[in-house]
Formats: structure tokens, sequence, C-alpha cells
């Protein structure tokens, strides 16, 4: 089962620290109390409060039995040997607080669409990427960050991060959906389906899972109904 959450932290207010215990450690307490800016509080608390609540209930454990760690390549997991067949990733971008939750691998990657040098795009993309790009200069930068964040929705689903080249693959676009195309085999070489979503026309969304459709968004309007 694969499961997508969104969160919009302009409909928070700034949690206080008092009512965090239930679903933050103690590290992570801490850590949210040195922000200085509303925004990165909002959105770090934000991540972590919906990550243990929606993980809490996908696999039936307590919030606070939850305990993240990050491996070599700077993705969280869980370390939990009962709990199998899982897996779970986080994104977050200008406002928005993006989470995937799956029975296999899968990756999330939500960012906001701002202004871009080409010259980023030709140190990233695969040349049919870039010829994709080129055919509409003017919406150069609402397509850069849909092709963006699928790769990186597809190397966090992977759980190579970075090490693994972007140009190493590409992707392309037909009536039939998107493909994605691999030059340099994988560990973890399976069928991948990928979905890019128009949540808010200032920001892109794309979701890479194994073997598994991506499905409507469920949206989290209120953390404190949690």
């Amino acid at each position: 089962m694969l499961k997508i959450y969104i969160h919009d932290t302009r409909n928070d207010r700034k949690v206080g620290l008092r009512e965090l215990p239930r679903f933050l450690s103690a590290e992570e307490i801490e850590r949210a109390g040195r922000f200085k800016f509303e925004k990165d509080f909002k959105l770090y608390t934000a991540g972590k409060i919906i990550a243990r609540k929606m993980i809490a209930d996908y696999i039936g454990i307590a919030p606070n039995d939850i305990k993240f760690f990050i491996d070599n390549y700077g993705r969280p997991f869980l370390e939990n040997h009962k709990i199998k067949n899982f897996d779970f990733n986080i994104s977050h971008s200008g406002d928005y607080v993006v989470l995937a939750l799956s029975d296999r691998r899968v990756g999330i990657d939500v960012e906001k669409i701002r202004l871009v040098d080409f010259k980023v795009a030709e140190t990233c993309f695969h040349d049919n990427e870039l010829e994709v790009l080129n055919r509409d200069p003017a919406k150069l930068p609402e397509n850069f960050y849909g092709l963006w964040t699928l790769k990186e929705s597809f190397i966090k689903a992977v759980g190579q991060g970075l090490s693994y080249p972007l140009k190493d693959f590409y992707f392309s676009f037909s009536a039939a959906g998107i493909k994605i195309n691999i030059l340099k085999p994988v560990a973890d070489d399976q069928t991948w389906n990928f979905k890019l979503y128009d949540f808010d026309p200032e920001y892109k969304l794309a979701v890479c899972a194994k073997d598994r459709k991506a499905p409507p968004i469920v949206k989290i309007n209120n953390l404190a109904e949690l």
C-alpha cells in the first residue's frame, strides 16, 4: 500500500515546545528550539510530527516508539527488526511538507519553483532532458523542477543519494506516462512508477514507487487534530 501526505505549514501557529513531547524525542525538541526563524521551526516540527504520527498509524506502534536513523547517504530509516516490508520518505520546500509511506521502496521530492540558470541543468540533466527543456524556454523553471523532482524521487527511492550520477538516467514523456531510462544499473533494478502532482502552481512534487502507482494526495490541514 502506498500513501502520500502533504501539509501546508502556513496553516500552523508556532507550536509551543511544551506540546511536542508526545511526538518528538528530547533531541528533536532541543534541535527545534535552536531554529531562529519561525518558518524553519514550522517545517522541521511539522515534518517530524507528521512522520511520527502517520508512520505509527501505518505500522501500528506508538509515535514515541519510533526512532529515526540516518544512513551513509543521508536517507532516514527506522531500525526496528520487527518491522518488515516498510519504507518511507519525506521532503519539504517553501511552505510544504510531504511524506510517502509504502510497503516497498519509495522516494518523494517537493520543490518550490524558482528562477533557473540553464547551466545548472547542463550539469545535472541528460542530453535528452535538455532537449525537452529547450523546447519551451518560457517554461524553463517549471519544466526544470518537474525533471528535478523526478530525478530526486528516484535517487531517494534507490537510496544512493547524489552518489548516483544524475546523467546516468533520464526521463521521457508520452501519452502512456513517464518513463525512466536507466543507463547505469542499480542494485535494486525493478519496475519503477512515477507521478508528478500539480497541487500548487508554484511547486513541483514527484513520487517514485517500486511496482506501485501513486494514489491521490491526502492533505493534512491541522496538526492539532493528529
